[in-house]
């Protein structure tokens, strides 16, 4: 895995929290388009598993996005 560019922020309640923002999460092979998202957590591990737990559904969704499945409808 790459080095990550995770960020701290705080939250309202001013607890310490961690953020990795346009994480590439894979290419939707409907799409041909890059897949990325936010990822937050409350700590740089909680953060980093995350991120792997996303990759590992998307590819065993057959790397597409499972909102933006194409459908077509028989004539």
């Amino acid at each position: 895995m790459n080095k990550l560019n995770i960020k701290e922020y705080k939250t309202k309640a001013a607890e310490l929290r961690y953020m990795l923002r346009g994480a590439y999460i894979g290419t939707d092979v409907l799409t041909g388009k890059q897949v990325r998202t936010d990822v937050r957590g409350r700590t740089k591990k909680d953060v980093k598993t995350k991120l792997q737990r996303l990759q590992n559904v998307f590819i065993k969704n057959g790397c597409m996005k499972k909102e933006k499945q194409l459908k077509t409808f028989a004539v």
